[in-house]
């Protein structure tokens, strides 16, 4: 763990071995979503692969991200149910939305300008609808922050914003790997044990499983499921406030 005072947010960098965070404090929700998805989601398939018979299994095998992030998201709302937290998945729908409009699927493909302005648009009539009696200026300011945000994502690296049809496919990946992994426990939940063996597509299992590759020990799932882990993560700051009186 590395402290990143410009950090905004966590990030793993695998070739460094370090998980990055903020110069910050992290409530109780905040920690559980860095264990469940951070820890759990990622570092954990890393470690696992790379002590596996096959170290490809370590730095991620072919079209293994959607099956990664997928269940770095699963493992999060899982966690977060078992706390009586409510998963939202309306930012991965609108950021699949978008991605849709600016290649083309199911419409012409769209430019910069014109997925911002739909999704301003979107933004402010759920806004309006949930709050109806808000102020409009500022519904309207919130609306085009957040479609300018989106849109900034989804065609990060384009060299001409006119130009309609080339944009960042990144994040329609979530919601994909999302889907994929519910489809695949709701067949058989032995999966989440199975892709627990390193950073593996899902549809590289029958040949992990002709290698004897079926499994590995999950410490953190374990943790991460704890109906005690507040409890346990707690104790850490008692211990903390203990050492500094002592």
């Amino acid at each position: 763990m590395v402290v990143d005072p410009n950090a905004t947010g966590a990030r793993i960098e695998q070739g460094l071995r370090h998980m990055f965070l903020p110069d910050q404090q992290f409530t109780l929700e905040e920690i559980r979503h860095l264990l469940s998805h951070e820890l759990l989601g990622h570092v954990a398939r890393c470690a696992a692969g790379e002590r596996s018979p096959l170290g490809l299994l370590g730095i991620h095998t072919k079209n293994s991200s959607p099956t990664e992030e997928g269940l770095a998201l699963y493992y999060e709302r899982q966690v977060g149910v078992l706390h009586g937290r409510v998963f939202d998945d309306s930012g991965m729908w609108r950021a699949t939305l978008a991605a849709g409009l600016a290649c083309g699927v199911m419409t012409p493909p769209q430019t910069f300008l014109s997925v911002c302005t739909f999704l301003e648009l979107f933004s402010l009539l759920s806004r309006l609808l949930n709050h109806p009696h808000a102020d409009l200026q500022k519904l309207q300011k919130l609306a085009r922050s957040y479609a300018l945000s989106i849109c900034l994502r989804t065609y990060r690296g384009v060299p001409d914003l006119e130009q309609a049809g080339v944009c960042y496919l990144q994040d329609a990946l979530y919601l994909h790997g999302l889907r994929m992994i519910e489809q695949a426990v709701a067949q058989d939940e032995t999966v989440l044990d199975r892709l627990a063996v390193g950073v593996v597509a899902l549809e590289l299992l029958p040949d992990l499983q002709e290698l004897g590759i079926t499994s590995a020990p999950q410490p953190l799932r374990k943790l991460a499921y704890d109906p005690d882990l507040d409890s346990h993560i707690l104790s850490f700051v008692t211990a903390d406030e203990d050492e500094k009186h002592a």
